[in-house]
């Protein structure tokens, strides 16, 4: 398999930044981001090595940068598996405290 594959909380991650976009920018624009995102994802999805490893977060986590985001990601079954998608200001250490990148994987 290539290509990645959407935790439940990057899905979320995802909907909290339409919602957000469009209530401060407007519905074009941040379809438009959204859309940046995602054609980033699939550059992630078969290129899971870019971006930087992150082991302060998770032993397996790579970033990468976008915009105002950051896309966190790391090796699932030969593709990529997309954990989080958090605003570069939020509090990475934080977010990632205790955190289970496979609690949100979705089911076969």
């Amino acid at each position: 398999m290539s290509g990645y594959v959407l935790s439940g909380d990057a899905d979320s991650d995802l909907q909290d930044i339409f919602s957000f976009g469009t209530a401060t920018w407007g519905e074009k624009r941040a379809t438009k981001y959204i859309y940046d995102i995602y054609e980033k994802l699939d550059l992630v999805g078969f290129n899971a090595d870019i971006g930087r490893a992150r082991p302060d977060l998770h032993p397996l986590v790579r970033a990468l940068p976008h915009g105002s985001h950051a896309l966190f990601f790391m090796p699932w079954r030969g593709g990529t598996l997309i954990v989080r998608i958090l605003h570069g200001a939020a509090d990475h250490q934080k977010a990632f405290e205790g955190y289970d990148p496979w609690a949100s994987v979705p089911a076969d």
